[in-house]
């Protein structure tokens, strides 16, 4: 629908930012981001368009822009797990690693029980080259929610980044009992069978990746 919408249509703050979330996930960042800011400049302003305007930067690689978005989005909404997720990952990808930390922990204070946000802060931890503190936060995060296929199978890749290949192969077979169609957790499989010299199971999961 909304790609049919016309230029003379005024359309509600939520109603720019659904636009923008459509184009984004379309592929469209241009045009999202043209659609966010309509969002965010008019009088009701939801935190929702500033996050979701600063995912859209975050991916252009504007990262400074991004952080003030997400920075905008708390100050509407302080109880925003989300937003301090967000802008700690933002600000790791600038160097701000303290205050990375920081609004971290900010995010779990908030929503303790959210293994999303375990997840986030691992990923970062995983780009900083932080490996073993990066497993011990997708460990966390499984230890959450045991039925997160994505916790368990990012446990898996920096285990096996660390040669710790019989917990990666438990932690994937794991993720993919759980979702079977993550064909990447078994080329991962294959390769951890392969570096501990057992070629029959590398064969065998590489034939389903």
């Amino acid at each position: 629908m909304y790609e049919k919408a016309g230029k003379d249509v005024i359309l509600p703050s939520k109603a720019y930012m659904n636009w923008g979330v459509f184009l984004a996930t379309s592929g469209n960042i241009k045009d999202a981001l043209e659609k966010f800011e309509t969002s965010g400049n008019m009088l009701t302003k939801s935190p929702e368009t500033f996050i979701n305007w600063g995912i859209a930067l975050a991916k252009s690689g504007e990262f400074l822009k991004a952080v003030e978005k997400f920075r905008n989005a708390i100050k509407l909404d302080p109880q925003s797990s989300r937003a301090f997720s967000l802008l700690s990952a933002t600000l790791v990808e600038i160097g701000e690693v303290q205050e990375a930390e920081v609004n971290h922990k900010m995010a779990v204070s908030l929503d303790p029980n959210n293994a999303d946000l375990h997840i986030s802060w691992g990923i970062s931890q995983a780009k900083m080259a932080n490996k073993k503190k990066a497993e011990e936060t997708f460990e966390k995060a499984s230890s959450i929610n045991p039925q997160n296929s994505q916790a368990l199978f990012l446990w898996g890749v920096v285990a096996a980044e660390q040669g710790k290949y019989d917990i990666a192969i438990d932690k994937f077979q794991r993720a993919v009992a759980i979702a079977p169609n993550n064909f990447e957790a078994y080329y991962y499989i294959a390769i951890s069978y392969f570096k501990k010299k057992d070629y029959e199971n590398t064969i065998n999961n590489a034939k389903k990746a």
